[in-house]
């Protein structure tokens, strides 16, 4: 498996690529499988909480029509400063 550091800032990019919509959980999971980075829905979660945790990251559990529930990630404004490089970078985050 991949360094969780790098796995990390995949999620990032993903969440911030998804714009305003955010991305959900199973969007990041489909996005790491294709980097060759399978995690868990369980370990997503944990590395999603992480970001959460750090500020980075802003999560949404909302109800989708005719899909159920899911748990949605916004990028915060402090998340988007450490992709676009504007604040020191973070140890347990590689984004090159």
């Amino acid at each position: 498996m991949k360094k969780i550091q790098e796995v990390r800032g995949w999620i990032l990019r993903t969440i911030d690529r998804a714009g305003r919509y955010g991305a959900s959980t199973r969007l990041i999971g489909d996005t790491l499988l294709g980097l060759r980075a399978a995690l868990t829905d369980s370990e997503i979660e944990e590395e999603l909480d992480y970001l959460a945790r750090k500020g980075y990251v802003r999560l949404e559990d909302v109800e989708v029509p005719g899909v159920g529930a899911r748990r949605i990630a916004y990028l915060e404004p402090k998340g988007q400063d450490l992709l676009d490089g504007s604040i020191a970078q973070d140890p347990g985050i590689l984004l090159d």
